[in-house]
């Protein structure tokens, strides 16, 4: 659900219309407004939102690993994954970050491997299908 916080990350990508909403006490849905930052890379934004809320993780703050697995942004996935975000969390889609990186336009090897190194699950299924990263590029090796 889109709130003020995610329409600010979304279509502002300005970190003091996100910090002035903040400092007035909006809180709704930092999880969407977080998958918002990671589609664009917007480190500030993140650390700013994550700094903000209390709400424990959940499935829903495993969009915004998807997301910044998606786009290649190695920092913003490191930022989350340090942070406590499972690294193999589905979006909505059923997708887990390995697999979201392997999907992307240009699959970046250092991303991959990041997430093989931090635990990603090479193995995991896209839901309703039998495609695994080893599978998503037609190799052998994940992702190719």
């Amino acid at each position: 659900m889109e709130g003020a916080l995610a329409v600010a990350a979304e279509c502002h990508k300005n970190t003091h219309t996100l910090k002035f909403l903040l400092s007035r006490g909006i809180r709704d849905s930092n999880w969407y407004a977080l998958s918002r930052a990671a589609v664009w890379g917007k480190m500030d934004m993140a650390k700013m939102l994550l700094a903000s809320t209390d709400e424990p993780i959940s499935s829903k703050s495993g969009e915004a690993l998807n997301r910044a697995a998606s786009q290649g942004y190695l920092d913003m996935l490191n930022l989350l994954i340090d942070r406590g975000f499972d690294v193999n969390a589905r979006n909505e889609n059923g997708q887990t970050p390995l697999l979201s990186a392997c999907d992307a336009d240009k699959p970046l090897s250092i991303l991959i491997q990041t997430l093989l190194d931090r635990g990603a699950n090479i193995a995991a299924k896209l839901i309703k299908m039998p495609d695994t990263a080893y599978h998503y590029q037609g190799g052998d090796t994940p992702c190719k």
